[in-house]
């Protein structure tokens, strides 16, 4: 019995670990143990910051120090005339202190408001802003949506144009072939046409003028309202321009929630008559096939019907894939 309690009251010495082990140890925990987010280290809040900066302006007042500096004297005096019993005097330098402590704190609180108001963005001159995205969001909150919706109006026009140029360009360099440029530049000019009518009263040439806008290439195409490859008496290039525009006018009443029969069958019917008239169009062309069977859905409701954003969804989905089989056919032919 005392053999076996020796035996297990025996003490077990454990080998130290190792530098490297202990090394090991520590980043093991530490992987598992978050690290303190930094936001919670941090000295203060944007907000606090911004008052700090303000009362560090506000004290680079020249004129702080003096009222400071007055109130000081005028206490210190204070407590020697009373303590020279001189009643009088002392009365005098505590009116002073008064004073001078009236004159710091309107000192202080006008410093305080000049700084804040000196520019537009509570920032000093030259002094960028401590959240950059601060100045956007000052500036869109003047605008109202009408406002937003123009400018946004304004940057798809500009975008539009560019995009005109560029694809001259290249097609002038042959980087693309006429039949892709002419699905291209057909689809360029109906968003042109499209945007340009969701800004009423806009002066296009002011528009170029003020934006600085140099693409000559662009506006020879919009002034002549037909990609190059299409030549006034192409009928087939005509038409594929049409089909183009048309597929991309539908897409586009569609993506803005128009679901009236009546609005949409006579774009419908117009896509679907370009597409026969096409005619190296194959019989059995999918995309056509697409057209004719929406065609049919819609031909069957009434013009007052709607049709659901299911349905419409669906629509969406089977023109996109029409729109790319056309465009696909165009390439290989």
């Amino acid at each position: 019995m005392a053999e076996n309690t020796k035996k297990f009251m025996t003490w077990r010495v454990e080998p130290r670990e190792s530098l490297n082990e202990q090394a090991v140890s520590r980043n093991r925990i530490s992987a598992i143990i978050p690290s303190i987010p930094e936001d919670i280290l941090s000295s203060g809040s944007q907000g606090n910051t911004e008052m700090n900066r303000l009362v560090k302006h506000a004290l680079t007042n020249p004129f702080v120090p003096v009222g400071m500096f007055v109130t000081v004297g005028c206490l210190v005096g204070m407590c020697k005339a009373t303590l020279n019993r001189n009643m009088y005097r002392a009365q005098i330098y505590m009116r002073g202190r008064v004073a001078a402590q009236f004159f710091t704190v309107c000192v202080l609180t006008g410093g305080a408001l000049y700084m804040g108001f000196k520019t537009p963005f509570g920032n000093s001159p030259g002094e960028i802003p401590v959240n950059p995205d601060f100045v956007t969001r000052k500036m869109l909150n003047r605008n109202t949506d009408t406002e937003r919706e123009r400018l946004d109006n304004l940057s798809e026009l500009y975008a539009v144009i560019i995009a005109l140029e560029n694809l001259e360009k290249i097609l002038g360099r042959d980087y693309i072939s006429p039949k892709e440029y002419t699905a291209e530049c057909s689809k360029l000019l109906t968003q042109f046409k499209v945007t340009l009518k969701l800004l009423p009263g806009l002066d296009f040439k002011d528009f170029l003028r003020k934006y600085r806008v140099n693409c000559p290439a662009a506006l020879e195409r919009i002034e002549q309202d037909r990609p190059t490859t299409v030549k006034g008496d192409d009928q087939s290039n005509s038409t594929i321009a049409e089909i183009v525009a048309l597929f991309i006018t539908l897409q586009d009443q569609l993506k803005l929630n128009i679901r009236a029969v009546d609005e949409l069958f006579p774009i419908l019917t117009d896509l679907r008559h370009a597409m026969e008239t096409l005619s190296y169009l194959p019989a059995d062309f999918d995309g056509r096939n697409k057209v004719l069977s929406w065609h049919q859905k819609l031909n069957g409701m009434t013009a007052s019907e709607e049709i659901s954003d299911e349905v419409a969804r669906q629509m969406v989905f089977e023109l996109e894939t029409a729109y790319n089989s056309f465009t696909r056919f165009l390439r290989n032919t």
